[in-house]
């Protein structure tokens, strides 16, 4: 493990040596796009028939036993 370690480090090291002052900073490799649409509030199923089948409700919502 202290092998790898090592390696790695050198290999920081190269790359420290670098002049990268005209790269610019990036998070991807590729460019990105959101391709999720847009968050529009539409109507849903109401809560009396959503909840109906569930096997406790509290304070409008499913009950589920508490964890831990």
């Amino acid at each position: 493990m202290q092998d790898e370690l090592s390696a790695i480090l050198e290999y920081v090291d190269q790359v420290q040596e670098l002049d990268l002052g005209a790269v610019v900073p990036t998070t991807h490799a590729i460019p990105l796009e959101n391709v999720f649409r847009d968050d529009v509030p539409k109507p849903s199923v109401p809560a009396e028939l959503a909840l109906r089948e569930a096997p406790e409700v509290l304070a409008g919502g499913f009950a589920v036993p508490r964890m831990g």
